[in-house]
C-alpha cells in the first residue's frame, strides 16, 4: 500500500496546474437552451448537465475515485462569479499555470456570453453606489480576494477557478447532512421529493416557488446518480480489459461501490467510494482566487490602500 501511496503523491503533487474551460462550455450551453427557466431550475440543468457531460477518469491505482475538473489536477472556470479578461489568462500563464491559446480564445469568446452582467457581479453592484464608498475603497484594497476593480473595468472580483461541479457561488453557508444520503440512498431522497410535488396545493404564489424546488432538488438527485453510474460503467469495462487479477479486482469492487449511492444502507467501505463524486456534485473546492500567494501580477496591481474618513 506504501508503494500505492507514492505512485500516486508523485502524479497530484504538481508544478503547473491546467486552466479548463469546459463547465463553462456546458453552463453557456445550458443558461442558452433554459433562458426562460426559473434560476433555481437552470441550477438543476446546470447540474445535470455536468454530471452527463464532464470527462470522468479512473487513474492507476486509484481506489476512491472522481474527477472534480475537465482534466487531472485541472481547475475550472467558474461562470457565475466574474469575467476573466485576457491580460489576467495572461498573469495566470506566466505565474505557471497551464492554458491552450486555443481555449484562451475560446473563453473570451464565451465571455463574452456572460458579459457584463455576471451573478456576483449583479449581486455586487449595490458597492458602487455612492452611499457604499467607504466599503468599496476596502474591497479594492483587497480585504475580500482579490481586491474588487473599478466599475470602468467591469466591476467585481473579476475571475475564479476551483476544481469540483457544485454550482456555487451562494450567499448562504451549507451544513450538508450527509447522513441522510448514507442511510436512505438518493432513490428514497428522489421519491421523498416527488411525493412533497404531489402534496402541493396551489392556494398560494409560494406553492408555485416550492415545486420548483423540489424538481430542482429531483435533478440534484438524479445528477449524483448519472455521475456515481458513469463512474460504475467506466471501472466494469477497464475491468474487462485488464490482465492484473487484483488490478481488475479492485475495478470490479470500484464498480459495485459507484452503484450504491442510491441503494441503502452504504456500508463504511461504499460510503467512502461514493464520497468523492456525491462531494464533487455539492461543493466548489477553491482555487485561485482566495490565496494571496496565487494573485497574479495584474490583481497585485489593482489593490490599493484603503482610505476610508
Amino acid at each position: 500500500m506504501y508503494k500505492r501511496i507514492e505512485r500516486i503523491k508523485k502524479r497530484v503533487v504538481v508544478d503547473h496546474y491546467p486552466i479548463c474551460i469546459e463547465k463553462y462550455r456546458i453552463t453557456a450551453d445550458v443558461l442558452e437552451r433554459s433562458k426562460h427557466d426559473p434560476a433555481v431550475v437552470q441550477r438543476g440543468k446546470m447540474l445535470q448537465a455536468y454530471a452527463q457531460r464532464m470527462p470522468i477518469a479512473i487513474a492507476d491505482d486509484e481506489l476512491i475515485v472522481g474527477l472534480g475538473a475537465s482534466k487531472p489536477m485541472g481547475l475550472e472556470i467558474g461562470p457565475n462569479y466574474g469575467i476573466w479578461t485576457q491580460d489576467e489568462i495572461d498573469s495566470l500563464v506566466e505565474d505557471g499555470y497551464i492554458m491552450s491559446e486555443e481555449d484562451q480564445r475560446a473563453l473570451q469568446e464565451l465571455n463574452k456570453y456572460h458579459d457584463p452582467a455576471t451573478q456576483i457581479g449583479m449581486q455586487g453592484d449595490i458597492f458602487y453606489e455612492p452611499e457604499s464608498e467607504c466599503i468599496l475603497k476596502l474591497l479594492k484594497a483587497g480585504l475580500v480576494l482579490p481586491p474588487w476593480k473599478e466599475k470602468s473595468e467591469g466591476g467585481g472580483v473579476g475571475g475564479y477557478a476551483q476544481i469540483g461541479l457544485g454550482l456555487g457561488p451562494s450567499l448562504v453557508l451549507l451544513l450538508v447532512d450527509y447522513t441522510k444520503i448514507l442511510h436512505n440512498g438518493t432513490n428514497a431522497l428522489i421519491r421523498q421529493a416527488r411525493d412533497c410535488q404531489k402534496a402541493l396545493r396551489f392556494t398560494d404564489g409560494e406553492a408555485i416557488d416550492k415545486f420548483r424546488t423540489y424538481q430542482a432538488v429531483i435533478m440534484a438527485f438524479e445528477a449524483m446518480n448519472t455521475l456515481t453510474g458513469r463512474y460504475s460503467k467506466l471501472a466494469a469495462e477497464m475491468a474487462a480489459k485488464e490482465s492484473d487479477p487484483v488490478r481488475r479486482a479492485e475495478l470490479e469492487g470500484i464498480q459495485c461501490q459507484a452503484e450504491g449511492l442510491s441503494i441503502p444502507p452504504l456500508s463504511a467501505t461504499k460510503a467512502i467510494s461514493v464520497f468523492s463524486p456525491c462531494t464533487a456534485c455539492l461543493w466548489r473546492t477553491p482555487g485561485i482566487t482566495p490565496s494571496p500567494a496565487v494573485w497574479t501580477p495584474t490583481w497585485r496591481a489593482r489593490a490599493a490602500p484603503a482610505r476610508c474618513p
